[in-house]
């Protein structure tokens, strides 16, 4: 939208969500702040290799929420204000594309030259056979409204975002389990990024992948 408007046309932006997309808003940004949080307090612990004595490291994971929805509020509201500095209108409205000229909203219609669809995506739901709470069985947008942590957890997939939750959760003191398809973690890296991070987080957690041929 920005740059369709550095480059002279007038911007309609369609958001019938929040203003940033998954990166924003439940990708990138809360897991970075997050992880921060949690790399921070298995440092406090460990901080007497440091010559440093802290006693009675704790933490409060609804108050580490709390920081990460600040930090993308605070981005959130910036990124609008870029927006409207360069002349884009937003709509916060769910839309339709009627033809390739006219896009609808509820009570509204706007007759354009272009369209850029940029819709993303969303977490596709495990579905199980036999009876299950749906308590248990989180995306990684639940995830981001957890108020407190289990004592377990077994996380689908090691790409980049099952990674870095169970890295998130076992510096958290919650035991982590991962299960990977694929004969190797991070299946879309290289091996010795692979074996790298196999490394980095035996100790913590414990891996399931498919055996190699």
């Amino acid at each position: 939208a920005i740059r369709a408007s550095q480059m002279g046309f007038k911007v309609i932006l369609f958001e019938s969500n929040d203003i940033g997309g998954t990166c924003l808003n439940r990708g990138c940004i809360p897991t970075k702040t997050i992880l921060h949080c949690a790399k921070l307090y298995k440092e406090m612990l460990n901080s007497s290799k440091f010559g440093i004595n802290a006693a009675n490291i704790s933490f409060n994971f609804s108050k580490v929420q709390e920081r990460q929805k600040t930090v993308v509020e605070k981005i959130r509201k910036s990124l609008t204000a870029l927006l409207k500095s360069y002349g884009v209108e937003i709509i916060n409205e769910h839309a339709k594309i009627e033809n390739e000229h006219v896009i609808k909203t509820q009570n509204e219609s706007y007759d354009v030259k272009n369209i850029i669809i940029a819709t993303g995506s969303k977490p596709n739901m495990i579905t199980f056979n036999g009876n299950y709470s749906e308590n248990f069985v989180l995306t990684s947008d639940d995830v981001l409204n957890m108020e407190t942590l289990p004592e377990s957890i077994l996380i689908v997939g090691s790409g980049a975002i099952g990674t870095e939750w169970a890295r998130i959760f076992s510096s958290f003191g919650v035991k982590v389990f991962v299960v990977e398809m694929m004969e190797k973690l991070v299946p879309a890296a290289d091996f010795e990024v692979s074996e790298r991070v196999v490394r980095l987080l035996k100790k913590s957690i414990r891996f399931w992948m498919m055996p190699t041929s």
